[in-house]
């Protein structure tokens, strides 16, 4: 692919995702095309239907998910415990449970195959990028033995959704409280796990 059209074709998605992140209310193809400064003949080009580009933003969301993972990965092996708190609040700064509910939002839920090869393909990357995570932390007993990685990843997403910004003016630092609270729950549980 020529640089300028794989410029074009991130730029989409990338546009794309920003739009569904901030909560941006029927978005269309046209508004994405708009936005992103192409033609929609261009994002068609790329995208030929809304589930390509929305198959295309949950490989981006996966990839910095990756990416997260794999820079705290020899801290978590070396000392988990410093290291763990930084990692959960890193994937929370991901911003992946608005991009979440904003992607449920484009898409009849109850048409979802879930077993769908596309669908379940991603389902799958998540839970294997969580059970790396997972790995060390259960290790040094910072979570259960028995927690499961979509439990994690979803329990993680409900406890980093966006507040609304009067909530942050109200109790700063909420957020970040939100997300310690949430892992001092689940280390709570692999202690009683663990003495019994």
């Amino acid at each position: 692919m020529r640089q300028d059209a794989q410029a074009n074709k991130l730029a989409i998605m990338r546009t794309a995702r920003a739009m569904i992140s901030r909560g941006d209310q029927g978005i269309s193809m046209r508004a994405i095309a708009r936005e992103a400064e192409v033609g929609i003949a261009t994002l068609s080009r790329h995208f030929p239907d809304r589930a390509s580009l929305i198959f295309a933003i949950m490989d981006d969301a996966l990839s910095d998910l990756a990416k997260v993972i794999d820079n705290h990965l020899s801290g978590l092996n070396k000392n988990p415990k410093e290291e763990w708190p930084l990692t959960a609040h890193s994937i929370a700064k991901l911003g992946l449970p608005s991009l979440a509910e904003g992607l449920f939002t484009l898409v009849d839920i109850s048409a979802v195959d879930l077993e769908n090869v596309h669908v379940r393909a991603r389902r799958d990357r998540l839970v294997e990028l969580c059970e790396k995570l997972l790995e060390p932390v259960k290790d040094a007993a910072l979570v259960p033995q028995d927690l499961d990685p979509t439990q994690f990843y979803l329990g993680l997403a409900a406890a980093s959704r966006p507040l609304s910004p009067l909530a942050e003016i109200l109790v700063p630092g909420l957020h970040r409280w939100t997300v310690d609270t949430y892992l001092d729950g689940v280390r709570a549980q692999a202690t009683k796990q663990a003495s019994q």
